[in-house]
C-alpha cells in the first residue's frame, strides 16, 4: 500500500472516530443556579450541521441549530435536555429554574438596556446581608470574565463601570465567592442607532453619583 493510500485510509479513521463520537450538551454562561428571567444559552458540542434537540424526552422540532438559546428561563424550562447529531444522542443534561428571585440586585445605575457599541454602562450592586468578597461576572457571547471590585467590609453596596461594550449582547452578574448566592441578570444589547437618555433621568443620576463611590473602569481577569 502507496503512503498516499495510506493518508487516505487514516483520514477515513478519523473521519468515522468523529462520527461515532457523542455530542455533549453545554450551557452558557456557566451559572451555578438559574433563576427566572435568566438569559442562557445550550449548546451541542462535537455534532455536526444537522443537530435534533431534545426537552424531556421529546424532539423539540423549531431547534435544528448547535445553539439553543432561552431568551428569558421559566420554571417551563426545567427539565432534561439532550441534543443528536450524526445518529449520536448526548447524555442527559438537566436544568433547573428557580423561580424565587436572587438575593442581590444588580441594576443600570447610568445607561440603558440598549446602548451604542463601544459605549458603557454603570452598574450597582445591592445586597442587605453584605458584600464581603463578592464579584461579578461578564459573559461576551464566547467567554465569560471576572470582574474585580473594591469592597470595604462593610459595603452593602458598590457602583462600577464595566469596559466598553464591543458584542451584540453582553450579560453581567454578581456571585458571592462561593458562587452560592448572587444577583440577577443585566443584559445589555448594542446598537447602531444613537440611544437618548431624557435630562429627568440624568438629573437624578448626577444626584446619585455625588453620594455613591464610584470604581473606574474594572479589571477583568477570565474564569477558571
Amino acid at each position: 500500500m502507496s503512503g498516499g493510500q495510506h493518508l487516505l485510509l487514516l483520514a477515513a479513521f478519523v473521519v468515522l472516530a468523529r462520527c461515532q463520537q457523542r455530542p455533549t450538551v453545554s450551557i452558557s454562561p456557566n451559572l451555578k443556579h438559574i433563576f427566572s428571567g435568566d438569559l442562557l444559552f445550550l449548546s451541542c458540542g462535537d455534532s455536526g450541521t444537522s443537530v435534533k434537540w431534545y426537552f424531556n424526552d421529546n424532539e423539540v422540532k423549531t431547534q435544528t441549530y448547535k445553539t439553543w438559546k432561552i431568551a428569558v428561563a421559566t420554571s417551563k424550562n426545567t427539565g432534561s435536555y439532550q441534543c443528536e447529531s450524526n445518529g449520536q444522542k448526548s447524555e442527559i443534561f438537566s436544568i433547573e429554574v428557580l423561580e424565587y428571585h436572587p438575593r442581590a440586585s444588580l441594576t443600570i445605575l447610568t445607561g440603558q438596556p440598549v446602548m451604542q457599541l463601544h459605549s458603557s454602562v454603570i452598574l450597582m450592586l445591592e445586597n442587605d446581608a453584605g458584600l464581603q468578597a463578592w464579584r461579578c461576572w461578564v459573559f461576551r457571547g464566547t467567554e465569560t470574565k471576572k470582574i474585580m471590585l473594591r469592597l470595604e467590609k462593610s459595603s452593602t453596596n458598590v457602583v462600577f463601570q464595566p469596559r466598553e461594550l464591543t458584542v451584540s449582547e453582553t450579560i453581567f452578574w454578581c456571585t458571592d465567592k462561593q458562587e452560592q448566592l448572587r444577583s440577577n441578570q443585566i443584559i445589555v444589547r448594542t446598537s447602531g442607532r444613537p440611544t437618548v437618555i431624557s435630562m429627568h433621568c440624568c438629573t437624578i443620576t448626577f444626584m446619585l453619583l455625588n453620594k455613591l463611590f464610584i470604581h473606574p473602569i474594572v479589571m477583568e481577569q477570565h474564569k477558571h
